[in-house]
């Protein structure tokens, strides 16, 4: 990694005492003329729910969800513990797992392999064909023997893989108990017909029901609130037309946007693709035609059937920009950035199928899923559909990257997740072989609006306008549109984790170096305007770059704090005239709805010396779960980051927080 960099990742595990304040956030329709009042038991019904009552009859079925209380971590670690062994304390613990795995896993290795063999470089690209069991060195190329992995390096990934899968296992199991003993207890009927969804993976359900059952439903202490469901067609974010022609990697020498960097293509790491408007990508297209690690997946129901797919450029093209093989065509090289990741591609017609699809994939040990798709819908509001996707991503610890639409204004569902990667579109291209200068400037029709107490979003920016891949020998199809930015960040994601590791077990501290490494001196700020600190209204964070995440990713280092109060980071020594950057995320673990600034948890960053009270810097915002703070150091000495906390929502689930800080 670069000699000149350093790179530290804090992770704050929050534990922090605070009134829950739980209002829901509905997007309302004109429902017409009331004409008669249902009973609103203890608040719990939305409002635009409580508007189909007041005009439905008392036998009319009417779809809901059922928003049950979720299950406490603790008890999540505790049957994890007794179960399988496993400590969550230790495995989210980067200092720990060093202290009390490392050593076992580094002896194992070493014994079997012997010293030397162990601790060698093995060129990621024969890895494929190599047992776990039957680790052997391989000659490793010089230049990338820094990025490279060693035998141990491999040990470590697949210990990870076990406990992410081993903890996914318990989720389930404890989620699935609790969901059937609702089911049971309130005598709801099992027909397929009847139940639209049961999440695994969360306290939630989507059933018919009539009004006398929902107020029965809301009196259960079970349930925290109930809403209004409706399915909408889910579309592609894609807008241009496909005779547009460009590229997004250049020269063929690299598995990333950047470039000439070909240490990380993904080995080891399982990707998931939700493709909206039911597609299926084409298996015989140059860059995927023999490729026996892309899988696609049957979406399935919950009365059992599947979706039927359609093969479509859309889903061809998503997945050939994730993992598409290197082809050729006009003297241009083309290929994924992960080519050799292993992904599962799956159609997705309506929300309840992206949130079934979505634990479907964590069935198969996704740790990141793209979805260049959503509702194209003119709300600005935050839905029940992006609360359950979030909810999703906090239980099972899996990343989810979106596109975040082509509307030109509203960010699409379920884009406006707080613990969704959004992401929009740079035009980084003129023509079909012309790059264009940058800074570049956003794509017209790249969504960037929402709610003004909500979280600014897109979180950052990537190539999206005139991208390509092989459709056939000498052909290119190209479009444009936020779906094909996505990809490209998801692929980045995946290299992260395939360089660090521990980032499989932590959202934030993936969204944190991602956001971190982004260029923003590579956007154009006309018509792209400050909202808060370093974020841009159209760009987030800025333009991706896949090197300076890789880099922060390789640096990070994890640290679990427990407090009740504002909290220090461990102390750092800085020189005068070096530049810190840092970013700070925390997820949404709360079962909250928003419809104002008091429904979000509210923490901010400083950097502050040790010794007195003066602040070097610090953000302020009270709406983003995103901050990011930079400044000089003008004498040298020891610094800490501090959180401070301003409002948590639920106590009983605090959000989960990652600081990623460079130094230069």
């Amino acid at each position: 990694m670069c000699k000149w960099k350093k790179v530290i990742s804090v992770v704050l595990s929050l534990l922090l005492i605070s009134s829950t304040v739980n209002v829901y956030a509905a997007d309302k329709e004109d429902a017409g003329e009331i004409v008669e009042e249902s009973e609103n038991s203890d608040g719990k019904i939305a409002p635009e729910l409580q508007e189909k009552m007041n005009v439905s009859s008392e036998e009319e079925l009417i779809s809901v969800w059922l928003w049950l209380k979720p299950i406490e971590k603790e008890k999540i670690d505790q049957v994890l513990l007794e179960k399988t062994g496993m400590n969550s304390e230790v495995y989210e613990d980067e200092e720990r797992f060093e202290e009390e795995i490392l050593p076992q896993i580094e002896a194992e290795v070493e014994a079997e392999l012997g010293y030397e063999e162990a601790h060698s470089v093995v060129v990621q690209e024969n890895l494929s064909d190599i047992a776990s069991a039957d680790l052997q060195s391989i000659n490793g190329k010089e230049e990338n023997a820094e990025y490279a992995m060693t035998p141990i390096d491999i040990a470590v990934s697949e210990e990870f893989d076990e406990y992410v899968a081993a903890r996914r296992g318990i989720v389930k199991q404890e989620y699935l108990a609790a969901n059937d003993k609702f089911i049971q207890e309130k005598n709801i009927s099992t027909s397929a017909d009847n139940i639209i969804y049961k999440s695994q993976y969360t306290s939630t359900l989507i059933v018919k029901a009539t009004k006398s059952e929902i107020l029965d439903y809301a009196d259960s202490e079970m349930v925290e609130s109930i809403s209004f469901y409706t399915d909408e067609i889910q579309v592609s974010d894609a807008d241009i037309s496909l005779e547009q022609a460009g590229i997004y990697c250049e020269g063929g020498t690299g598995h990333t946007i950047s470039g000439g960097w070909v240490a990380y293509d993904g080995l080891g790491i399982k990707i998931g693709i939700l493709e909206a408007e039911c597609g299926k990508y084409d298996s015989t297209a140059s860059q995927l035609v023999g490729n026996s690690k892309i899988h696609f997946v049957d979406n399935i129901r919950s009365d059992g059937t599947t979706i039927e797919s359609t093969v479509s450029s859309h889903a061809t093209m998503v997945t050939s920009i994730i993992a598409g093989k290197t082809a050729s065509v006009g003297g241009r090289t083309y290929t994924g950035v992960v080519p050799n990741a292993t992904i599962y591609q799956m159609p997705v017609e309506y929300p309840s199928d992206c949130i079934r699809g979505f634990q479907q994939l964590v069935d198969k040990g996704v740790l990141v899923i793209n979805y260049s798709g959503g509702s194209s819908v003119s709300e600005e509001l935050y839905s029940s559909y992006d609360k359950e996707i979030d909810r999703l991503i906090a239980e099972t610890g899996t990343v989810f990257v979106n596109s975040a639409g082509n509307t030109g204004g509203n960010i699409t569902s379920p884009g406006k997740g707080l613990n969704v990667i959004t992401v929009g579109n740079a035009a980084t291209k003129t023509s079909s072989t012309t790059s264009a200068i940058s800074p570049y400037t956003m794509a017209s029709s790249s969504a960037y609006v929402e709610a003004s107490y909500l979280p600014n979003k897109p979180d950052i920016a990537a190539p999206g306008t005139m991208i390509s891949y092989v459709k056939s020998a000498g052909v290119l199809s190209t479009a444009s549109g936020t779906s094909f930015a996505a990809p490209i960040v998801t692929g980045v994601v995946a290299q992260m984790m395939q360089a660090k590791s521990s980032l499989k077990t932590n959202p934030t501290a993936v969204k944190a170096a991602l956001l971190l490494g982004s260029d923003k001196s590579k956007i154009s700020t006309n018509n792209n305007v400050s909202v808060e600190g370093y974020l841009k209204d159209k760009s987030g964070a800025g333009f991706v770059d896949a090197i300076n995440a890789v880099t922060n990713a390789f640096g990070a280092k994890k640290i679990a704090l427990t407090t009740t109060t504002d909290v220090n980071t461990d102390r750092y020594y800085f020189t005068a005239g070096q530049k810190i950057r840092a970013a700070m995320v925390f997820n949404k673990k709360n079962d909250s709805s928003i419809s104002s600034l008091q429904n979000l948890d509210d923490f901010d960053i400083q950097l502050r010396p040790v010794s007195g009270d003066s602040i070097l810097t610090l953000s302020d915002s009270s709406r983003n779960n995103v901050e990011i703070i930079e400044c000089t150091i003008r004498t040298s000495g020891y610094y800490v980051f501090c959180v401070k906390k301003y409002r948590v929502v639920d106590s009983d689930n605090p959000p989960e927080i990652s600081i990623v800080f460079t130094v230069n």
